[in-house]
């Protein structure tokens, strides 16, 4: 057994963690978002919420402990139910957050192209507001040293966003964009 999966079989992690959710819809953003102590940890739902959660994780996931994440439009829009009709919140109280920067301290398989105690940032699509948050590596990218883990964790978000407007929808040295419906 390597020495990273040893470490990962002899970590436990709690069953409560700290995190910003939404308990229904609300009108103004600032009021329906509650901080919590105790929101369930990300794998309390298996068996043994204390357990070792590498058997839990799909192998192209990792679990983060988060240093920080960003608040953006979408969060709003969807604690105030703006675009409920188009991705509803399945059940509440619900954490939000997309932006997210943090250290690895779980991988789902020995072949993952991270390692644990690396720091990365992404867009996890919801549940990034908590202590500890799961997501798919693909989603993630190395922060280099020379930048903020602040500044990382609002990255992500318009880094998507430039390069939707600037690849996707009006490819670099065309006048028209790709999609007329735009």
């Amino acid at each position: 057994m390597s020495s990273q999966q040893e470490q990962q079989h002899a970590t436990k992690f709690p069953e409560t963690m700290k995190a910003c959710t939404i308990t229904g819809y609300g009108t103004k953003f600032s009021e329906t978002c509650v901080y919590s102590e105790s929101y369930p940890f990300p794998l309390s739902a298996t068996a043994n919420p204390s357990a070792n959660v590498v058997n839990a994780l799909k192998p192209n996931q990792v679990l983060i402990k988060v240093h920080a994440t960003a608040v953006n439009p979408a969060d709003v829009k969807l604690a105030e139910g703006i675009i409920s009709i188009i991705l509803p919140i399945p059940t509440f109280p619900y954490v939000l957050g997309n932006d997210i920067v943090g250290d690895i301290v779980q991988v789902g398989s020995p072949n993952s192209k991270f390692k644990v105690g690396n720091t990365v940032f992404g867009e996890r699509i919801m549940c990034a507001h908590a202590e500890y948050a799961i997501i798919d590596e693909e989603r993630l990218a190395l922060v280099p040293k020379e930048l903020p883990l602040e500044e990382a964790a609002a990255a992500p978000s318009a880094i998507i966003t430039a390069y939707q407007s600037l690849i996707k929808a009006f490819p670099l040295g065309s006048k028209q964009p790709q999609d007329e419906s735009i």
